[in-house]
């Protein structure tokens, strides 16, 4: 089953009976950053270019999630949304829980200018310092690893059960699709 990101927080549960859904048809599953399901043989499919994949699995339940995170999604907390949505479907515990982000953006070559960094420095419970490093001149250097680990432990998540990848998409672009 694959999404069709619109840069939102919309996550939607599938499963077998959705096998396909996306796959040739895009317009099937508009809307859709975040995916999740229960049902063994499911594969859930989204797609990235510098945004952050943000994978999600709960071996009590055995489910999965899988989400859709650029810096609209980061800043609405995509992370924190697929743990709520994970605990509503499935009864998951945010402690149980296992999480990963994976290549994207790195803070080496992702600039914003002041109108996004205000966005980000209004996030309750993630530091300023731990995200945003002023460049000069209205820019920032943005941290999106960091900001979705944080917005992750905070939704529960113990530390050592998330894991970043730390692979930047344009720095690795001769391996992963980059925009820049």
């Amino acid at each position: 089953v694959s999404s069709a990101q619109v840069h939102d927080t919309v996550i939607r549960r599938v499963g077998s009976a959705n096998a396909g859904c996306g796959v040739w048809n895009p317009q099937e599953a508009p809307g859709t950053d975040g995916l999740v399901t229960d049902e063994p043989g499911v594969v859930l499919v989204t797609h990235y270019a510098d945004c952050v994949p943000l994978y999600f699995a709960d071996p009590e339940h055995r489910c999965i999630g899988l989400a859709h995170a650029g810096w609209r999604g980061t800043v609405a907390e995509m992370g924190r949304k697929m743990v709520e949505k994970m605990q509503a479907e499935f009864g998951t515990r945010p402690e149980a829980l296992y999480a990963a982000i994976g290549p994207s953006i790195g803070s080496c070559c992702y600039e914003v200018d002041t109108p996004v960094a205000e966005q980000f420095s209004a996030l309750p419970d993630v530091p300023e310092a731990a995200i945003l490093n002023p460049q000069g001149a209205g820019k920032y250097r943005l941290n999106l690893w960091e900001c979705n680990r944080r917005i992750l432990e905070n939704a529960g998540i113990p530390a050592n059960q998330i894991t970043v990848g730390g692979v930047c998409t344009m720095c690795h672009s001769d391996l992963l699709f980059s925009h820049r």
